[in-house]
């Protein structure tokens, strides 16, 4: 079972082949007794691991004080975990005949996307997990993790020959990819430290604005092929066009650009792990 999964600071995304696709708000925060408990969306969620417990999703939103998602040009950390195990927990089937096998590949922003900080996101993910949604126990075992650059592997996807560049637009950061003739070019490649959820005022045309300034330093020109991704895809799109008459958004299989970092994903770890679903 491979599944490609994006735990954004703002969204989890997931894509599984054939076992579809979801996304939910990245929220964690603290449980506590509920006096009164509303019917739950699937997005409402009290989870237990390792002896703790607390709310995810709508549910942390809604009802823990301390609650929010922690930002950042890293996902090495325990909130970045916890996003990772709540969407296996959400997408693979109940199973009563032992542990799920899963083999996984996940990302991380490009400027943190060294050595040190993959190793410590694989250390935290692989093994086997014992993890409880809304009352629904799942056991699950991460075989193999692989950990890619947000953007970048994007570029991977549906591939094209010559110069591409990919412009994956976040909540906290945005990621500028460079792909030429396939090869990731890392000298022409950014991360931005800020997103459309961490700015104190978000106007399209100066976002772009930015982006641009930051790109041009990067050797990035005006017509050059841009694929727009991320959940600030849509909004920026006209924007970003005034600078990249070129840019176009790339909805993957149908599914809204969000979703391109986790289809893209998952087809890397069909590649990697040998698999055709």
């Amino acid at each position: 079972m491979i599944l490609g999964i994006d735990p954004g600071n703002e969204k989890v995304k997931v894509y599984g082949g054939v076992l579809g696709n979801l996304s939910f708000p990245s929220d964690l925060g603290e449980w506590r007794e509920l006096r009164l408990t509303n019917r739950l969306t699937p997005n409402d969620m009290v989870w237990e691991y390792e002896g703790r417990r607390g709310f995810a999703g709508t549910l942390a939103q809604a009802e823990s004080e301390w609650g929010g998602t922690v930002k950042g040009t890293t996902k090495a950390h325990d909130d970045g975990k916890m996003r990772v195990l709540l969407g296996i927990h959400r997408i693979i089937p109940e199973y009563q005949g032992g542990n799920l096998t899963v083999r996984i590949v996940t990302c991380q922003p490009i400027c943190q996307h060294t050595s040190i900080e993959k190793e410590k996101i694989i250390n935290m993910l692989i093994g086997s997990h014992d993890l409880t949604i809304n009352g629904i126990r799942k056991v699950f075992r991460i075989q193999e993790v692989r950990v890619a650059a947000e953007g970048a592997a994007v570029g991977l996807f549906q591939p094209v020959q010559g110069l591409l560049r990919v412009l994956d637009i976040g909540s906290a950061t945005v990621n500028g990819a460079t792909i030429k003739d396939m090869r990731y070019g890392d000298r022409e490649s950014f991360t931005e430290p800020m997103g459309l959820a961490t700015a104190m005022t978000v106007d399209p045309k100066m976002v772009a604005r930015r982006i641009q300034a930051i790109a041009s330093g990067k050797r990035w020109y005006r017509n050059d092929l841009i694929r727009l991704v991320g959940g600030g895809a849509v909004p920026m799109a006209d924007a970003i066009r005034e600078h990249f008459p070129k840019a176009y958004i790339l909805s993957p299989y149908g599914l809204l650009p969000e979703f391109a970092n986790a289809v893209a994903l998952h087809e890397i770890g069909r590649a990697i792990y040998g698999q055709t679903s």
